[in-house]
């Protein structure tokens, strides 16, 4: 019975918030799940993450068990062709729903190659501008924004890879363009992800190592810089994004537990700047608890409210 309450639970409230908007794309892939067992899984695993973090239930063993379950299955399946379209669908939508979910497990909360090297740029950018129907709106704190850069710029020398490089200059970039435009800013970072498809192996393996500190504090600023923005380009859709600022609070947190005392200082701002999100900038859930079931408010310079259901 707990697995159909996972069922449920993925179908209402945890189904990936990409595309966006896509609650009937997901709704219509659910209906493949009876024929592909790795597809199956993979939803279980979403619905159990997800239920946990709402209702404080440790569903975590049976997360991870239907997560692996799900692997193993889709493995099997990938050592030969997709016989229809449904399979290449499921098998698709599998790893959509998997990479997701690491999203909702702070402890797995890391780079996935798929994720990443798939993303579809110009698409999603668009989709945030047509969410907003022109309205734009700049980061008022110019304080932290200029905190950010600095902090960026600390650390940059320490960079060891084309890549890191790269980041670290875009970051800079995105913060000074967030002055302005939210959404603008929002596009940029979107843009960025082409960085971690366009990057050597080499390059790639080294900002994922967990090991690489300096790597682990650029990629700090980069997810708080993304959620930041985020929480107001995608506010009229951000009942799909619930648990984001908790699993990167998280992630970044256990970053500054990993890395040695005399980095300390660089991890400071990226704690900071995700801290303020709900309190400062006026993009804000109307619910106490910022979950599920809340109208967003966006705050209107002059102080008129734009409420999305």
């Amino acid at each position: 019975m707990v697995d159909l309450r996972f069922f449920h639970h993925f179908l209402l409230h945890a189904y990936p918030g990409l595309p966006i908007q896509g609650e009937e794309v997901w709704k219509e892939v659910a209906k493949y799940s009876h024929s592909f067992d790795f597809l199956a899984h993979a939803m279980l695993a979403v619905g159990a993450s997800h239920l946990g973090l709402c209702n404080g239930n440790d569903y975590n063993s049976d997360a991870i068990s239907h997560r692996v379950k799900a692997i193993k299955s889709l493995n099997s399946a990938l050592n030969t062709p997709c016989k229809n379209k449904e399979e290449g669908d499921a098998r698709y939508a599998t790893l959509m729903a998997l990479t997701w979910q690491s999203s909702y497990m702070p402890d797995v909360f890391q780079f996935e190659d798929s994720a990443f090297r798939m993303f579809t740029t110009e698409g999603h950018v668009q989709r945030v501008n047509d969410i907003n129907s022109g309205f734009d709106i700049g980061l008022s704190d110019h304080e932290a924004i200029d905190a950010g850069i600095a902090s960026i710029k600390a650390i940059a020398p320490l960079s060891q890879t084309t890549l890191e490089i790269s980041l670290a200059a875009a970051l800079q970039s995105i913060l000074e363009m967030s002055r302005t435009s939210c959404i603008g800013g929002f596009g940029a970072v979107c843009r960025s992800y082409q960085l971690f498809g366009g990057a050597s192996d080499s390059d790639f393996l080294a900002i994922s190592n967990s090991d690489n500190h300096v790597s682990q504090i650029i990629m700090a600023h980069f997810f708080a810089i993304e959620y930041v923005l985020a929480s107001i380009a995608l506010v009229p859709v951000s009942p799909s994004f619930p648990f984001r600022k908790t699993i990167i609070t998280a992630w970044i947190l256990r970053v500054k537990r990993q890395v040695p005392a005399s980095y300390g200082a660089y991890i400071e701002w990226p704690l900071e700047f995700t801290a303020k999100v709900n309190r400062d900038w006026g993009a804000k859930p109307s619910c106490a608890s910022g979950l599920l079931g809340g109208k967003v408010i966006l705050q209107r310079p002059g102080g008129q409210e734009n409420s999305e259901p």
